[in-house]
């Protein structure tokens, strides 16, 4: 019995060592490009995981007086910075200079298939109950509307810009779009935008992106119609297929993020990034956008932040950067019935 309790001891004691070198190889994975280190990156995208596996094992240690504790204590503690990422303590920041505001949101709709009673109208009472100024769309789709008809229920948006391959992009603004200029990443998914958009005296530039997906929606849907059918050989190819996706997608999203770090870096005007990066704030791709720009989560975010409803909801994986000139005042990620990933709207004022 003696022996059998200590190679279960030495089992958990093994599996929580794992559990705490994967939370650690999370702490540099958004240093490290997927192209070189695959493994990496999947431990970034796993800290969710793993993190809480190591509150777990704190609690596990500290019960059984064990001083394992402390290798767990310090995976979480080496994610601080991670944390501070999903979840924050803030209340919304005041402004005088009403005139130098404005709110800007960003949502991927998921073509407004996940429910098919929602129309143009419903997205359009929620962005004028909402105030919203400019709106970044991803995957967006004209569905049964044409063209004229979509600006006449977008009539409070005089100025659009669209950029259709395959998922469309499109962002409506009341303020003049001046010019605007599509982001070829040469690569089958993923696209991007940037518009100037002039406020009076003042131009800014957005940018509005979709990076390479991992298809993790549909490879889960395949996964639990297997189990379903309780198909052994099908299970196991899904899951090959996923490992595939997710190294292909992580490559793929990384050379996305070092050609749009490279045009941000050639930007004169004061800049916002909104966009479905499809990755987390532990990533490569999530750090190389975001430079020296500033989260708005982080900045004025409020409890555990998350965009995206399927996975537990554990996921941040949209976002709203700015530069500098610009302080976030109010961040809101609130659920709407058109998709499974959740609008970020922020209010934000420009000092400049």
């Amino acid at each position: 019995m003696a022996g059998f309790k200590f190679f279960l001891s030495t089992i958990i004691f093994l599996f929580s060592l794992l559990i705490a070198t994967s939370a650690l190889l999370g702490v540099i994975s958004s240093h490290i490009n997927p192209n070189s280190s695959g493994l990496i990156a999947l431990a970034g995208v796993l800290l969710p995981v793993s993190l809480l596996a190591n509150f777990f094992f704190i609690l596990y240690w500290f019960t059984t007086k064990k001083k394992w504790w402390i290798i767990s204590l310090l995976a979480v503690v080496a994610n601080i910075n991670y944390l501070l990422s999903i979840y924050q303590f803030n209340s919304p920041i005041s402004n005088t200079n009403k005139e130098k505001e404005i709110i800007i949101a960003s949502n991927n709709v998921h073509r407004f298939l996940t429910n098919h009673r929602i129309t143009f109208h419903t997205v359009t009472t929620w962005a004028a109950k909402e105030k919203i100024e400019i709106i970044c769309f991803q995957e967006y789709s004209q569905l049964h509307f044409s063209s004229d008809s979509i600006q006449k229920i977008f009539n409070s948006y005089p100025f659009h810009s669209t950029f259709s391959k395959g998922k469309e992009l499109c962002i409506f603004s009341k303020y003049p779009i001046i010019r605007s200029q599509n982001i070829n990443f040469q690569m089958q998914e993923g696209q991007g935008e940037w518009v100037d958009i002039s406020l009076g005296k003042d131009t800014i530039r957005i940018f509005n992106v979709h990076l390479q997906s991992t298809n993790i929606s549909k490879n889960t849907r395949q996964y639990n119609l297997s189990q379903k059918t309780g198909n052994q050989p099908d299970k196991m190819a899904t899951l090959q297929n996923s490992i595939s996706d997710l190294k292909y997608s992580f490559k793929k999203r990384a050379k996305q993020a070092v050609l749009l770090r490279q045009i941000i870096d050639t930007t004169r005007y004061p800049s916002i990034i909104c966009g479905d990066f499809n990755d987390t704030p532990a990533s490569y791709v999530y750090h190389k956008i975001k430079g020296k720009y500033i989260d708005g989560f982080r900045q004025c975010g409020n409890g555990y932040g998350f965009t995206f409803n399927g996975l537990g909801k554990l996921l941040r994986i949209d976002y709203i950067l700015y530069s500098k000139h610009f302080t976030g005042l109010q961040y809101t990620s609130p659920k709407t019935e058109w998709s499974d990933h959740n609008p970020v709207i922020m209010k934000l004022s420009y000092n400049y």
